[in-house]
């Protein structure tokens, strides 16, 4: 099956969610510290702390690339960072990190999917800002295969690649021809990750021209450290007391370390480890509650976010990713959250500077 011949249509193949036909107009109280895990809220809300104190002082922090980089995804040279009030002030170098980033999204035929490359291409965005380039950016299925084993969809930058951006990927592989060709195994949450990590070295991008192809490997050596993002606007299958892999429980997989305290479920280009404090997990989801009425207001209620979706996405009665960063907080392993509604509004960019943030510190440690 060539690739100019993927049916593109978008005929939705889940059935809508039933939301209540009248929900109230105001969004529950809430804050960006009260959803983040402990350890990322710590770090949050001294951050905006320092940028109150920053604004009340009149004081202006302007990050940008150093002109000597490179730029984009393909990673910077330095970054220079000037602060002070009014007139500017000194400059100071700050060193960049190489990371590579492993996405996982839950593919559908529906209209939800084709957010997914805003998400991912404002996270990159603001990464490099921060002084994080990314290097290798692949995106895999979270819950689907080809006969068993865990392709990736999409890998940015790949010499053979059949599609020029996230979202043509995307947009091909949840089409009715294109999940013909991933399987739904049933798969629990986090099943997926734990498969393709443990080989991650060794993955090739699957082509829909050619599916039976052997690709050439498309991760490298460990660079500095690998961002994991999970995007789910769907029920979690498992609470993480029921996630149980055929390899363990969940939880238990991603805290392991090896005796050099490596990422023990990870394996890199030419069976090269990271140390798990360099794994950084982010996890855009829609809540994780059973008041449905409450989920289906505070999505609403966010300025710009595209109201015709709220009849695909789902708030998860299962609570995985609220337990899984408590997990991770103690195995101290970094990690934070964006709220999935807050992805689709204007809110993004301020969500995603916090987090990449947090994403440099734990590459420099």
């Amino acid at each position: 099956m060539s690739d100019s011949t993927l049916d593109l249509t978008r005929a939705p193949t889940r059935a809508p969610s039933s939301r209540p036909s009248s929900r109230p107009s105001s969004r529950p109280s809430s804050g960006p510290c009260a959803r983040r895990s402990p350890l990322a809220g710590r770090i949050l809300c001294a951050a905006l702390c320092a940028a109150l104190c920053a604004a009340l002082c009149a004081a202006c922090t302007v990050i940008r690339p150093d002109e000597g980089g490179e730029g984009g995804e393909g990673g910077a040279g330095g970054v220079g960072i000037g602060v002070g009030g009014g007139g500017g002030g000194a400059e100071v170098e700050v060193t960049p990190v190489d990371v590579d980033m492993l996405v996982l999204v839950a593919l559908d035929n529906d209209p939800v999917s084709e957010r997914y490359d805003t998400i991912i291409g404002a996270l990159i965005a603001e990464l490099a800002l921060v002084g994080v380039n990314t290097h290798k950016v692949g995106v895999a299925p979270m819950y689907r295969r080809v006969n068993s084993e865990v392709p990736l969809i999409y890998g940015h930058g790949e010499a053979q690649g059949e599609f020029s951006s996230y979202g043509e990927a995307i947009e091909a592989f949840t089409s009715p021809a294109g999940l013909a060709l991933l399987e739904d195994t049933g798969a629990l949450d986090g099943a997926n990750l734990i498969e393709l990590g443990g080989r991650l070295g060794t993955a090739t991008v699957l082509h829909p021209s050619d599916p039976t192809s052997d690709g050439t490997y498309y991760f490298e050596g460990p660079r500095d450290g690998l961002i994991v993002v999970w995007i789910n606007p769907y029920k979690r299958r498992c609470g993480l007391g029921g996630c149980d892999l055929a390899s363990g429980n969940l939880g238990d997989l991603l805290t392991a370390r090896t005796p050099r305290g490596e990422a023990a479920w990870l394996s890199m280009g030419g069976g090269g480890r990271l140390p798990a404090s360099r794994v950084f997990h982010l996890f855009i989801g829609t809540e994780e509650t059973d008041d449905e009425e409450s989920f289906f207001s505070s999505c609403e209620s966010q300025v710009g976010f595209p109201g015709e979706l709220l009849d695909y996405i789902e708030s998860s009665p299962s609570e995985l990713y609220l337990q899984l960063q408590r997990a991770l907080d103690d195995a101290e392993i970094p990690n934070d959250e964006v709220d999935f509604c807050d992805a689709l509004s204007v809110q993004l960019p301020f969500s995603l500077a916090l987090v990449t943030q947090g994403v440099y510190s734990a590459m420099r440690r």
